[in-house]
């Protein structure tokens, strides 16, 4: 299973640059996220909007969320497409109309600073999985210095394939989401027998089947004029 990802965004010529989140790691959240969301209420007095923007139905955020009665949740993902061969799942283009209070998500990592920059200029929540040793990135310290973060970080480098991590990803948070560092416990890593997929992989499989077969018929549409 370690390599069912890889080996999908390869046969599909699918830019990989996004790992798919074990439940393992949204439900760390949970805390965080409640104590967010009693404050929310203390101020308002309608359901937060909360937007996983890297997400399809079956992925673990939508999946935790949808537990909460108390909130509206929406999500879109990079490969949303419109039935015709047309992905249109550009966050850039989609922060620009959505809706949202909240952004909770697993971002791609190498998008990771544009989209701390558009939230924060937006001034909304955000809690976004990346890898910890992002934070040895100038451009990502020097964001930082005038946009204050919290960390939520795991004891445990958590796998997103199976195999040994050899990193550890925890959540970055604006401060207005959690202003603090916090490591929280694991049982496990998620690696080999304790290996739980996102659901997403699957998902991911058929979507990138379909994708390869429209680019497919098209190449043969110009191929015979």
């Amino acid at each position: 299973m370690g390599t069912t990802f890889n080996n999908i965004a390869k046969s599909n010529d699918f830019d990989s640059d996004e790992l798919y989140t074990p439940m393992c790691l949204v439900e760390i959240i949970k805390p965080f996220f409640e104590d967010w969301l009693n404050r929310w209420y203390s101020k308002n007095n309608r359901k937060p909007i909360v937007w996983c923007p890297f997400d399809t139905e079956k992925s673990s955020f939508v999946k935790f969320f949808q537990m909460y009665d108390n909130i509206d949740l929406v999500w879109s993902h990079l490969i949303d497409e419109d039935g015709e061969g047309h992905f249109t799942g550009n966050f850039f283009e989609k922060v620009k109309t959505q809706d949202f209070d909240i952004v909770i998500s697993n971002p791609p990592f190498s998008e990771k600073l544009k989209i701390f920059q558009i939230l924060d200029e937006k001034n909304k929540p955000w809690a976004l999985i990346c890898n910890m040793m992002a934070i040895n990135y100038q451009e990502i310290g020097s964001h930082f210095v005038n946009h204050p973060v919290g960390f939520i970080i795991p004891d445990k480098k958590v796998s997103f394939d199976g195999n040994t991590a050899s990193f550890c990803s925890g959540y970055y948070c604006s401060d207005s989401f959690f202003s603090g560092n916090k490591f929280v416990h694991l049982e496990d890593n998620n690696s080999k027998q304790y290996f739980k997929p996102s659901e997403m992989i699957s998902e991911l499989e058929l979507i990138l089947f379909k994708k390869k077969k429209i680019k497919e018929l098209k190449e043969l549409k110009l191929k015979n004029g």
